[in-house]
């Protein structure tokens, strides 16, 4: 098994495990902005289905590009339906990936500048990034989704004033 079959196997896994935390979480929980006291000011992704336009975009638009890959859509927008956008981005990942694993350079190293000094990326690099980063955002979304529903049976959510 290589890198990126392990990579994709891994983020399939995650995928579904998010998508049932999804199925099963309240309608309202969706669009809630968590009142948190202590929540980055650069970061634009506070609601669910921010944090999931914010997943699909990493994919597509930042992690895939770094070694690479040209998104044939455009951004995901977090007014639209996670249904559409989700599955669509883990699409055009998974598929530039396969392509990836039949280059005969796999081993590229790319150096990035995104306005924050050059970085180098690895495909490695990138594989590690995509999965850790789902991963983190489901572990953060699996607790909006918790606080939500504390809140909606009278108990104040964690971080509310």
């Amino acid at each position: 098994m290589t890198d990126i079959d392990l990579a994709v196997r891994l983020l399939a896994g995650s995928r579904k495990d998010l998508v049932a935390e999804l199925e099963a979480a309240p309608e309202g929980a969706i669009d809630w902005n968590p009142p948190y006291e202590h929540f980055a000011p650069w970061a634009n992704w506070r609601s669910i289905r921010a944090n999931l336009a914010h997943i699909a975009n990493s994919e597509t638009h930042y992690y895939t590009m770094n070694i690479g890959h040209a998104p044939s859509h455009p951004p995901a927008d977090a007014g639209r339906d996670w249904r559409e956008f989700l599955p669509r981005s883990r699409a055009e990942t998974v598929a530039f990936l396969e392509e990836l694993k039949s280059s005969r350079d796999r081993c590229r190293v790319r150096s990035v500048d995104h306005g924050f000094g050059e970085e180098s990326w690895s495909v490695r690099k990138a594989l590690r990034r995509l999965v850790s980063h789902e991963l983190l955002h489901s572990k953060s979304i699996v607790r909006i989704i918790r606080e939500y529903q504390a809140g909606a049976a009278g108990r104040s959510p964690r971080g509310c004033s």
